[in-house]
Formats: structure tokens, C-alpha cells, sequence
């Protein structure tokens, strides 16, 4: 007779009331370095952080000091404790910077930015080595002011740039969402395409981070208003398009999601996989509640056709805990370790902390919400993140300096690091047996490696076979130990 061992993964539900406290896996806060003490810097909305292959990172951020604001970048190769010399980005002379540049590092570790100055949006690459700025090109004169932007390159190593146009408070015109894309080797930008329908209501703040992507299948969601034309207090939807041609078509516009709430600034990430993976945040409307606001997830693995969530059903669920205050997701994509990470605000009393998951497995786990802050008063903002080849989270957000007379100054920008999550414990799902053979098989993640072992007295253990996944689920068949023999097995997993 043959006896297994099995293990199991259970997890379920937990308020983030009992882990108030910073989750021991992130590193001490390190602040980056000021001009002068009384400086303040401060985050944005679009990507401003990336890691290199060395594990290097650059930010971007605006300080100002006695009423001047500068736009600049550092970067530190030691995980934040040092920090190089600031730099004024000003990559190209004459061309002015009025929004916060957007960064992305392509998989040869050539840095990519874009920015817009008015109406205009440009673009520029650095060489990491010799910091020299070169390639500057015109993106887009999009004849009314940019709102937005953002710069993401797939594995490929074409780029592809975001950006609204238009205000969202205008009652006389509507914002749209364009896009363009730059083959790797090609010297410019495609002509913008408008991916939103210019049907009179605002399309705003699209995402996308295709960093991790094969560059085949693209995706990109935003907000859009259910009011044509927009007045104060319209609902928004969350809207999608698709291309599975690299960015040269699209497919039809499609509703993620709509309703009653206000559906807000989705963050969407195409994995290796091409699953394609958004959250938003959701809110009943006004008067808010303290309660009020959510945070939901699906995935999609098949183009967009279908969504699904970690609890096996259809449709976006909440990963936020319930009866609590959550906004403002921002993403980042492990591409070495296959792990979606979300972050976003939760607000308690007079302290805005972050909080956030892993997403693992294409979609299908979740991990237990965690705290990157515990401010006991006070905001972080602008948070932004970044994952380099080595698995480390990199995070950044600014912390309020929060005085009476001075209730929202954003003081000075931190940063942390979280090191790699452990593996998941693998849990066998089908064993077979045979007079000569053992075959076994379990759900699994991307790169981890799953050795079993065989006893057959659970004190002595021999290795039976050790299996690196890239793909799941896994199936392997070995000899059996001794074939009149009771056998145990177990496995254990390790990046």
C-alpha cells in the first residue's frame, strides 16, 4: 500500500484594524535627498519609478524650494540608503516640462520618458552609463492641454505612450484617451490614436503596464463619464480596449464596469501570460461615507472576453477589507517571479496609510492585505512603485508634513523595499500510482522550483526529482521507490 502526504493552502478574509503595524517583510523608510531642509518634494500620478537589471532604481519628482518648482531624477544602487546627486531633467533645450516625467526601463536597461509641456507631448531616452539624453521627439500636438500621460515598453522592446487630453471639469469639451507606439529600432512615433469614443463624455487617466508583456497582446483602461455633457458629481465607468496585433488595431471599447457607484482610476497589468489583470476603486458617490470606498479585481485570460477572479467566479470582486476606506490603487509587475503587486490608500481617522496584495498564479491567489505605512496621523501620497529582476518591491510616496495652518504640504519623499515573497506551499491535486511509476501533480507558480521527496519511514527523506515551473498545472512521473514499500511523499518549494 502507498501513503502521500499532502499539504494545503487555506486563506480567507482579515480586516487590516489588527495589522495596523508595517509588515515586517519591507526594509526601514529612507528619505531622498533635498536641496534644503525646508524643500518640499513631492510624487505623481503616472510612473515615476523603474529598476534596472542591477537592480538600480531612478525617481523622478518635483521639488520646490522658496516658490521654484523643479522637475528632477536620482537614483540609489545600494537599495535606497545613498542616493546620487539630484539632476534637473531638462533633456531637451527650449522644450519646457510641465508635468511630472514618466519613466519605464526597456529590458536592455535603456531608460524611457515622456512628459508634456501644454499641449504638446514628448519623449526622450538615457543611456544609464553616461546619463546622456538623446532620440527627443515630438509625440503629439494634441491642441488642447495633456492631463495625463504615461510611458510603458513590453518585452519586445516597443513603446508605447498613454496620455487624456482635456479637462475633466470642462462642460464644453470632452477628455479623450490617445496612444501611440515605437517599434524597437524605429526612430519615431506612430500617428496618436484616439482609443476612447469621442461621444461627448470625459475619458481619463488610462493605465497600462506592459512591461512584462510579449508585446502581442496590449491592453488599456480608463474612466469615463456616464453624463454627456459632464456635470459636477457625474458617475464614471471603467472602460477597455484591446489589441492583440502589438498596438496597430483595436478591438471595440468594452464596460468593465458601471452601475450605480462611481467606478475610479482603474490600474491595469498584461502579465507574461497575456493575462490581463485590473483593480479600481469604487464609492456610492456624495456625501462619502467613511466607510464608503472599495477596491475590486478581476482578471482576464483570454483577451478580454471573459473575467474572473481568485475565488473562482465571474466579475470583479472586493479585495479590500469590507467596512473600511480604500482608493487609489497603484500597480507594479514582478516579470522574474510572475507576481502582480496592488497598493493603495486606506483611510482611518486622520492617517491616510498604504496597504496592498500579491497577485499570484495569473490571477487565481490573492495574498492577505498588508501595510507599508503606519503614520498615526498624517497622509502618504504619490505612492509609485517598481520591481527589478531580483524580485524586491520598491515603493516611494511622500509624507505630509501636517500642521494646522499647513494641513496638506507635502514634505519629503520616502522609500522602502520589500523583499520577495516566499513561494506558496504547493498542494498535491492528483496522485497515480502504478507498479513501477508515481506520477504527481499540483498547481503552480512561474519559476519556482518543486522538489518531492520520498520516505518511507517519515524520518529519512531522499530526493526523488526537483522541477522548475513554467507552466501550470505541473505533472511529473518518477520511478517508485520500492514497489512492495509504503512511501511517503512531500514537496517543498524555493525560488
Amino acid at each position: 500500500m502507498m501513503k502521500v502526504s499532502l499539504s494545503f493552502l487555506l486563506c480567507g478574509g482579515i480586516s487590516l484594524t489588527t495589522l495596523a503595524a508595517v509588515s515586517p517583510h519591507w526594509s526601514g523608510e529612507f528619505a531622498l535627498p533635498k536641496v534644503a531642509p525646508d524643500s518640499t518634494c513631492s510624487g505623481g500620478v503616472p510612473n515615476n519609478m523603474t529598476a534596472l537589471s542591477s537592480g538600480r532604481t531612478y525617481v523622478s519628482y518635483r521639488e520646490t524650494t522658496n516658490g521654484v518648482s523643479r522637475f528632477k531624477f536620482t537614483w540609489t544602487d545600494d537599495h535606497g540608503a545613498h542616493w546620487a546627486e539630484p539632476r534637473i531633467f531638462a533633456p531637451q533645450p527650449g522644450i519646457p516640462v510641465s508635468s511630472l516625467p514618466s519613466v519605464v526601463a526597456d529590458p536592455a536597461d535603456r531608460l524611457h520618458w515622456c512628459w508634456s509641456s501644454g499641449a504638446a507631448l514628448h519623449y526622450v531616452g538615457l543611456d544609464p552609463g553616461s546619463h546622456a539624453f538623446s532620440e527627443y521627439t515630438l509625440i503629439a500636438n494634441a491642441g488642447t492641454s495633456i492631463g495625463f500621460n504615461q510611458i510603458t515598453v513590453d518585452r519586445s522592446g516597443t513603446v508605447h505612450v498613454i496620455w487624456h487630453s482635456g479637462s475633466t471639469e470642462s462642460t464644453t469639451e470632452s477628455a479623450e484617451v490617445w496612444y501611440a507606439r515605437r517599434p524597437a529600432g524605429a526612430s519615431g512615433f506612430s500617428a496618436p490614436l484616439r482609443l476612447s469614443q469621442e461621444d461627448g463624455r470625459h475619458s481619463a487617466f488610462p493605465s497600462a503596464d506592459v512591461s512584462g508583456a510579449p508585446g502581442n497582446l496590449l491592453a488599456v483602461a480608463w474612466r469615463e463619464t456616464t453624463a454627456s455633457p459632464y456635470s459636477p458629481g457625474s458617475n464614471w465607468d471603467i472602460k477597455l480596449r484591446v489589441s492583440t496585433d502589438g498596438g496597430l488595431t483595436w478591438l471595440p471599447e468594452q464596460t468593465l464596469a458601471a452601475g450605480a457607484d462611481r467606478q475610479f482610476d482603474p490600474l491595469l497589468v498584461v502579465d507574461r501570460h497575456n493575462v490581463i489583470h485590473v483593480a479600481y476603486h469604487a464609492y456610492p458617490g456624495l456625501p462619502l461615507s467613511p466607510q464608503s470606498n472599495a477596491v475590486h479585481l478581476a482578471y482576464s485570460a483570454d483577451a478580454g472576453v471573459t473575467w474572473l477572479n481568485h475565488t473562482g467566479t465571474t466579475g470583479f470582486t472586493q479585495i479590500s477589507p469590507p467596512g473600511e476606506n480604500h482608493s487609489l490603487c497603484k500597480a507594479a509587475y514582478d516579470f522574474a517571479h510572475d507576481v502582480v503587486w496592488y497598493f493603495w490608500k486606506r483611510r482611518q481617522g486622520s492617517a491616510e496609510d498604504l496597504v496592498g496584495v500579491a497577485v499570484r498564479r495569473r490571477g487565481q491567489y490573492v495574498s492577505a492585505p498588508e501595510c507599508l505605512t503606519d503614520l498615526a496621523g498624517g497622509a502618504a501620497a504619490f505612492h509609485n512603485f517598481a520591481v527589478g529582476p531580483d524580485g524586491r518591491l520598491r515603493a516611494h510616496y511622500n509624507r505630509s508634513t501636517v500642521t494646522p495652518d499647513n494641513p496638506f504640504q507635502q514634505a519629503t519623499l520616502f522609500y522602502r523595499e520589500r523583499e520577495l515573497p516566499e513561494p506558496l506551499t504547493p498542494t498535491l491535486t492528483h496522485l497515480a500510482v502504478t507498479p513501477t511509476d508515481v506520477t504527481l501533480e499540483w498547481p503552480a507558480e512561474f519559476g519556482v522550483t518543486y522538489a518531492a521527496q520520498a520516505s518511507i519511514n517519515l524520518v529519512d527523506w531522499s530526493p526523488v526529482l526537483a522541477h522548475t515551473a513554467t507552466s501550470d498545472p505541473v505533472s511529473v512521473t518518477f520511478p517508485r521507490v520500492a514497489a512492495d514499500a509504503m512511501a511517503f511523499f512531500r514537496l517543498r518549494a524555493s525560488w
